[in-house]
């Protein structure tokens, strides 16, 4: 079993990841579907993305949008299809965080499941995970054809500005923070209204910009703590990263 892709479609996932990071700098999640050829090797093509809540450490497709694509993947390629979930770590490294690896296990059907990471570099990871008979993983290389480098063409640039938005963040009446990033992952953070010294204004909107970096630097501290306890992160990038 070989898996490779052509490369116009490798350049659509580098033209989304370099989009997503130049406009939100965050990351971004889609899908691919995979094609058995004449010679029983998997060709990986047609990668989109959905309407989705985008994030520096995590993306969060819309449910709807999601339900359609594969009905609409089902109708168009036959029951016999398979799907790669890709997404992007920006201009991190390409590695397996914690909810990545719980990710690709509940997406494991059918025998075996695809999965993808890449950054805004072009550098990746590509598992292979199965579940009949024994659960398992395997961590594999990619066929590039032809690659090249170009520009990123507009047309990537705006799908990724009219399909991601950023989480939002509002206080309900009993002045608990609610999170609405991340599958409300983080709540209910206590806050309290305080004003400006002599003046009466709140600063709601200061300690609610200074919650939302907490929570997206802890995302991102999370994820790179995961990389280097599975040995693929070296000490001197993590350190590196914290100082920065």
């Amino acid at each position: 079993m070989a898996f490779y892709i052509k490369e116009k479609n490798w350049r659509t996932l580098l033209n989304y990841a370099n989009a997503a990071y130049n406009e939100f700098k965050s990351e971004i999640t889609g899908y691919m579907t995979l094609s058995k050829d004449d010679d029983s090797d998997w060709e990986m093509k047609n990668p989109i993305i959905l309407k989705q809540e985008v994030g520096s450490g995590s993306c969060e497709i819309d449910k709807e949008d999601s339900a359609n694509y594969f009905v609409d993947a089902f109708d168009r390629y036959g029951e016999d299809v398979r799907f790669v979930w890709w997404h992007t770590h920006a201009n991190m490294g390409a590695f397996w965080s914690s909810t990545d690896t719980q990710n690709m296990e509940d997406q494991c059907s059918n025998g075996w499941a695809a999965s993808l990471v890449i950054n805004i570099k072009g550098e990746y990871k590509f598992r292979v995970n199965f579940n009949d008979p024994v659960k398992a993983y395997a961590d594999t290389e990619i066929a590039i054809l032809n690659q090249k480098s170009k520009k990123i063409p507009k047309r990537i640039t705006d799908e990724v500005k009219s399909k991601c938005s950023e989480p939002t963040y509002n206080y309900n009446k009993s002045n608990n923070y609610q999170y609405g990033w991340n599958n409300g992952y983080y709540k209910n953070f206590k806050s309290n209204q305080m004003t400006l010294a002599g003046t009466g204004t709140p600063l709601l909107n200061q300690r609610n910009k200074a919650a939302n970096n907490w929570y997206e630097l802890y995302a991102d501290l999370r994820d790179h703590i995961d990389a280097y306890t599975e040995g693929e992160l070296a000490w001197k990038d993590l350190k590196f990263w914290i100082q920065e």
